[in-house]
């Protein structure tokens, strides 16, 4: 329970960050940016791996970790291969966009990492107690 409460957290923060970072692109950079495109890969993906998270945690729960471990894995593979396309279409201003998405994956992968830490850390608490009672 306590990881689809997360879940949920996780969606809004996920908005949020996308939501500054492009404020911070208009008002800093003054361009108009392009991170419709980073965030509508970006997001789905995750969100669909935190939906895995809480798959896992329901099936095996000593097995979350790997779970993420997995899943960073495959996030990497596909943000290169999303990348590529970026890098091969000579319109697209390249540096600009490379830091953009890196600085979108870092910081959805940190509020990702956060959530799903705290939520397993009391999760843990949560049974320890209840086993310390028997």
């Amino acid at each position: 329970m306590i990881l689809v409460k997360k879940f949920v957290y996780f969606i809004t923060g996920g908005l949020i960050i996308a939501g500054m970072h492009n404020f911070l692109s208009q008002v800093i950079l003054e361009r108009e940016p392009d991170l419709w495109r980073i965030y509508s890969f970006l997001l789905p993906l995750s969100i669909l791996f935190f939906l895995f998270y809480i798959w896992v945690y329901h099936k095996r729960p000593q097995y979350v970790g790997y779970a993420y471990m997995f899943s960073g894995l495959i996030k990497m593979a596909a943000s290169v291969l999303f990348l590529y396309f970026i890098i091969i279409n000579p319109e697209h201003p390249r540096k600009y966009l490379l830091i953009q998405y890196m600085v979108a994956y870092f910081g959805i992968l940190f509020v990702e990492a956060l959530l799903l830490v705290k939520a397993l850390t009391n999760e843990n608490v949560s049974q320890e107690e209840s086993d310390s009672f028997f």
